[in-house]
């Protein structure tokens, strides 16, 4: 599970990193790749890129060196709110491939936010399988302490 969710923060730093550098220095090449990139003002496109390159390096620096972790989860909903913004724009230009993809991207950010048990590797994991760890407020969590189950509420 460890292995999978340092897979899901590297494949996340690769696209995002990858998706920041073109927005941030090379504006030209995303306007002619991107429609919506066309009517966006430059300030807005730049804005995206550097929020992308800084999202790509909280996502893996604060955990990886154990200084302030807390921030590769911010990171990952910072994606996530990225993300759904993207979707509103993609569902203005009718592309449903852009659609999908963010959708997914989006549920591989959700991956990183933290749970209950304070760590920020805990969640659903989706590039590998679909597993939801989820569980609601009021339903007891289950805790092994020497090989033995414990419940608390």
């Amino acid at each position: 599970m460890h292995i999978a969710l340092w897979v899901t923060q590297a494949l996340l730093a690769l696209v995002f990193g990858m998706a920041g550098f073109i927005k941030t220095f090379q504006p030209a090449k995303t306007r002619a790749t991107f429609d919506w990139a066309k009517e966006a003002p430059a300030s807005v496109i730049l804005f995206i890129g550097v929020t992308e390159l800084l999202g790509a390096i909280g996502i893996i620096v604060p955990y990886a060196t154990g200084i302030l972790p807390f921030l590769t989860a911010w990171a990952a909903i910072g994606f996530a709110v990225i993300m759904v913004l993207a979707i509103i724009v993609h569902a203005r230009h009718r592309d449903t491939r852009g659609i999908i993809m963010n959708v997914i991207f989006s549920l591989c950010c959700r991956s990183q936010w933290p749970t209950g048990a304070g760590n920020p590797h805990s969640g659903f994991i989706l590039p590998t399988s679909v597993v939801i760890a989820w569980r609601p407020r009021h339903a007891p969590a289950c805790h092994y302490v020497g090989g033995v189950s414990h419940t608390t509420a």
